[in-house]
């Protein structure tokens, strides 16, 4: 990763990088299949797992700890290909210290919309990108297929801001 910085300027934003439920293809993150969590994760992220096992999921497929260095920004990017309009992968999004700046971008309002909250869900076939800040930030997301009735509330909630 280095090399490739110095000799060709590529930009690496997410520098802490712990899969604690592995995924080999990113359209399988969703799936549980065959997959677990690590024995690293159970060894050394004890309360992690056993919180995240706590969350609303029917399964698992993904799982991991992204980390961005002081100064460093996620670029904006979207997971997935709005044109296939396929509905907004099931995942929950963990910021435990609340300071990552995560924003949602609207190219043709130039508009970045941020998400402040500790725990968030959005349609990550949507632009986002992280702003850079001058201390270290982290995040855990989970990837997998959230629990009937919790889709139910959810459904509910929505319809009530309506």
């Amino acid at each position: 990763m280095l090399w490739l910085k110095y000799r060709f300027g590529v930009y690496f934003p997410w520098k802490v990088y712990v899969e604690l439920v592995p995924n080999r293809w990113w359209g399988d993150k969703s799936r549980a299949e065959g997959k677990a969590f690590t024995r690293h994760a159970r060894a050394f992220f004890p309360e992690t797992v056993a919180y995240i096992e706590s969350l609303p999921f029917e399964q698992i497929g993904r799982s991991t700890i992204m980390g961005l260095e002081a100064n460093d920004h996620g670029t904006v990017h979207h997971d997935g290909d709005p044109a296939d309009e396929q509905p907004p992968d099931h995942f929950v999004t963990l910021c435990p210290a609340g300071n990552k700046r995560l924003f949602l971008w609207d190219e043709e309002a130039g508009r970045k919309t941020y998400v402040a909250s500790r725990a968030y869900w959005f349609n990550d076939q949507d632009d986002h990108g992280v702003d850079a800040d001058p201390f270290f930030r982290y995040s855990i997301r989970v990837d997998g297929v959230f629990r009937p009735e919790f889709l139910a509330s959810l459904r509910e909630a929505a319809r009530g801001r309506a």
